[in-house]
């Protein structure tokens, strides 16, 4: 845009609308830049939201599996590859599982059982990893003993 002589802000021609329409392109321009960042959030937000679901339902049946096992032994054992398993069906690496119990030895009846999987899941517009963790206590069942 050339300016008068004067320094008016108006096109040397004169004519006050000459360069309309410019400002309809930049909008667009904007807006699309706006729309592409808003999606990518959005998909990035609901991937990363698909993920923690996956782990809580791991540690979930982690910590069930471990409560029905008939030995602390084999509780560990079917913990870890019940998690593993639950997150491979994702396409997730398998985890790292942290299994604590509130009473020694660990499936004494009406004690309870934490168990905690940790996941480093990928986020695919930034190529990097988050780590995602969920916990889940369950209660050894009281007539275990009746059962043994």
């Amino acid at each position: 845009m050339t300016r008068n002589r004067r320094g008016s802000g108006c096109p040397a021609s004169g004519k006050p609308g000459a360069e309309r329409g410019n400002a309809i392109v930049e909008l667009t321009a904007m807006l699309m830049v706006f729309a592409l960042t808003a999606a990518v959030a959005i998909v990035t937000t609901s991937d990363l939201l698909a993920h923690r679901g996956a782990v809580v339902a791991a540690a979930r049946d982690a910590s069930r599996a471990f409560v029905r096992a008939e030995s602390a032994e084999q509780g560990r054992i079917r913990a870890t590859e019940l998690a593993a398993e639950s997150l491979r069906e994702r396409g997730l690496p398998p985890p790292q599982v942290v299994i604590s119990c509130s009473a020694v030895p660990c499936l004494t009846p009406g004690a309870e059982v934490t168990v905690t999987v940790h996941a480093e899941v990928p986020v695919p517009v930034l190529r990097n990893t988050v780590e995602i963790s969920a916990a889940s206590t369950m209660p050894v069942d009281e007539l275990r003993r009746q059962r043994e």
